[in-house]
């Protein structure tokens, strides 16, 4: 990860087992994590401010079925998933230094009475 220029636009693309990113915040890529952690919700703790470029490939657990419309560019994503990559976990670590931790957080909730 580089600290990168801040760009207005924040170019992104997010496949399975790729995802780049130009310019965004660590609570950015939290939020852009979430789709492939089982739904669970990521939060950012790094405790960093700055603005990141950031490029991570991992292999997914599991991929659903592809559309038959799916764009092309979503196409050669799936299919250049290297099927003996890291998993999420691993690759958050060593090609970004972060990691993922699992924690219980209170949670308000309302309840119709």
């Amino acid at each position: 990860m580089v600290d990168g220029v801040v760009n207005p636009l924040c170019p992104r693309s997010i496949y399975p087992g790729k995802l780049m990113g130009t310019g965004i915040t660590m609570a950015d890529l939290a939020r852009m994590l979430e789709p492939f952690t089982e739904q669970r919700t990521v939060r950012d703790r790094t405790g960093l401010t700055g603005r990141y470029d950031v490029e991570l490939t991992w292999t997914p657990d599991r991929l659903g079925p592809l559309p038959p419309n799916a764009p092309e560019e979503v196409v050669r994503a799936r299919e250049a998933i290297d099927p003996n990559g890291p998993s999420l976990f691993t690759a958050l670590q060593e090609q970004l230094g972060l990691r993922l931790e699992a924690k219980k957080d209170k949670v308000d909730v309302l309840i119709n009475a």
